[in-house]
């Protein structure tokens, strides 16, 4: 008997061995045997033919993703680009306007404040023709051919019938002597807005309009100045400074023809003198209003002269004993008025003779009066 060992088991590809008998021999050793390490280095890659793997695939993978892009770039040089949608939303904005609304009903576009050409482009644009727009003139302020108003009112559904409302520019109605409220009123019918500045004239009827720019007849602008008629202020004339005086006049009460003034201005001339009194104003005031005379304790036999200079145009009376005189004199641009008074001399008698400017006042605007007020006493 030979003392050789049987050759080892056949493996199955699992690696377990089989004895002939068909079972199966499980390794209890953790140590592989020679064998078997040799078996598993021979099925491992070694790191040189993955190096050679790489060299070969690389240049192909890289060479597949150029050809795919400069197929992408071709393929975009050859599509024409598309404008249409972006057409529609900048060139015809007006179609954004006309679309449905969350009904899908087609609204009215808006064009007030356009011109006619321009609305009616709108709506053929929105699918109109133009027998489909009626036009209506309307009198109104500022430039003619504009729409001012529109049938259906804008968001309205949409139908083949509308109506614009084209501006006819008119003349500036006359509104002088109308209230300030008629005025504006009538202004608004227009489309125009009244700008109010108020403004004292003598005689007119506080809150009227005694002016207006543009003038009655001009066309019609967007905004009116209207002057309304303020009320007066007034001042006395004694609650004034003199700038200048000559004689003997004086501050106090006095009774003429039978009425008692208050706050009035007396003089005392003799025969040879002239009694005055000089004021400076501010071109601003409208008129002086006084009542001149001799005072009823004078001697029934005095005669005198008022004379009264507003700058350079005079004013002159000549009254007796008993008699009176209401004046007014327009002081409009004045910026000084001087107030004399003079002896008729029809007898011998060369004594001084009591003369009045009764309650003389001052009138103008307020802010004239204010400055009167404020002006420095000396």
């Amino acid at each position: 008997m030979s003392d050789t060992p049987p050759p080892p088991p056949p493996e199955d590809e699992s690696g377990e061995s089989v004895d002939d008998a068909g079972d199966v021999e499980t390794e209890t050793s953790d140590d592989p045997t020679p064998t078997e390490e040799a078996r598993r280095r021979r099925r491992r890659p070694s790191a040189r033919t993955i190096s050679r793997v790489c060299l070969v695939l690389v240049p192909l993978l890289i060479g597949a993703a150029g050809g795919w892009w400069l197929k992408g770039v071709v393929d975009d040089e050859d599509v024409e680009p598309s404008s249409t949608d972006v057409g529609v939303a900048v060139i015809r904005p007006v179609e954004v306007l006309a679309t449905g609304d969350d009904t899908g009903v087609n609204v009215t576009p808006s064009v007030v404040g356009l011109t006619q050409g321009q609305a009616r482009t709108v709506f053929v644009d929105a699918g109109l023709t133009d027998d489909d727009i009626q036009i209506e003139r309307i009198e109104t302020a500022g430039d003619s051919g504009i729409v001012v108003d529109q049938d259906p009112r804008p968001g309205e559904p949409l139908i083949s019938n509308v109506v614009l409302f084209v501006s006819r520019q008119t003349d500036t109605p006359d509104l002088i002597g109308l209230p300030t409220s008629d005025a504006r009123d009538t202004l608004e019918g227009f489309g125009a807005r009244g700008v109010i500045v108020r403004r004292y004239v003598e005689g007119a009827e506080p809150e009227t309009i005694v002016e207006t720019t543009p003038a009655a007849g001009q066309p019609l602008s967007h905004e009116v100045e209207l002057i309304v008629a303020e009320p007066p202020a007034a001042m006395f004339l004694t609650e004034l400074r003199s700038a200048e005086s000559g004689g003997g006049c004086q501050r106090r009460d006095v009774q003429i023809d039978g009425t008692i003034f208050d706050d009035s201005l007396t003089c005392t001339p003799d025969r040879d003198n002239v009694d005055f009194l000089e004021y400076a104003l501010n071109r601003r005031l409208s008129s002086l209003n006084t009542t001149v005379g001799v005072s009823d304790l004078a001697d029934e036999t005095s005669v005198v002269t008022f004379r009264v200079f507003a700058d350079d145009e005079p004013y002159e009376w000549t009254l007796g004993y008993g008699e009176s005189q209401e004046i007014s004199i327009d002081l409009t641009g004045v910026l000084r008025v001087r107030l004399e008074v003079a002896r008729v001399a029809d007898t011998d008698d060369s004594g001084g003779v009591t003369t009045a400017w009764g309650t003389p006042i001052l009138l103008g605007s307020i802010d004239a009066i204010d400055s009167m007020r404020d002006q420095p006493s000396s």
